[in-house]
């Protein structure tokens, strides 16, 4: 990269085209963006400023000119920040934790186009979901009443069970579907058999 090419991305903004002095400035005011997710959307080494030569410079001559209060600033405020003996703190690189973590963020929040499975139109959404914004409120919907449904039944067998003619019509019913699924009861009992063995 040629220093005309640098200048021009330090003081150039790629998205009304003019130029600044302070680019971050201007980003903050007119565009809203931090100067940070502006490197990141355009590919800039974050390690790039975004000044002018003269701004830093005079930045630089400001800080030499009132280094005393810088450094009586630094040690009031920051006394509240320092490190105390025995605290824990999280280091430079991240655990493998914290990669999973922002990777299940990122994962949810990106959005790409996928395939609703209910009503199998292409749509744009998160990457973890499988329904698109039309169908998920009725997918929602539908499962809650479902487990509703599925409560209520096994409240009202509890409740039956209690009765010794439907206790005694509940083990034939057994018996019989015991009697007709017995090739797929035996394989149940084995597969079972060799899971309890294994273990």
């Amino acid at each position: 990269m040629t220093d005309q090419e640098l200048y021009e991305i330090r003081t150039v903004c790629r998205l009304c085209g003019r130029r600044f002095k302070h680019l971050g400035s201007h980003l903050a005011q007119k565009h809203k963006i931090t100067a940070n997710d502006y490197k990141k959307d355009l590919g800039i080494n974050l390690n790039i400023s975004l000044c002018d030569d003269s701004v830093v410079e005079k930045q630089r001559q400001h800080a030499l000119e009132h280094i005393d209060t810088i450094k009586e600033t630094f040690e009031k405020n920051g006394a509240k920040h320092r490190i105390k003996k025995g605290q824990k703190i999280e280091g430079r690189y991240l655990s493998d934790q914290k990669r999973r973590d922002m990777a299940v963020i990122y994962l949810k929040r990106e959005k790409v186009e996928k395939i609703c499975k209910q009503c199998g139109k292409v749509c744009h959404m998160v990457r973890l979901r499988k329904y698109c914004d039309d169908c998920q409120p009725a997918i929602k919907f539908n499962n809650r009443h479902k487990e509703e449904r599925l409560e209520w039944y096994r409240q009202y067998h509890r409740k039956r069970m209690e009765d010794p003619e439907y206790r005694k019509a509940n083990a034939k019913r057994h018996r019989d579907w015991v009697a007709k699924n017995r090739e797929r009861v035996n394989e149940y009992q084995r597969l079972w058999t060799r899971k309890k063995i294994s273990a």
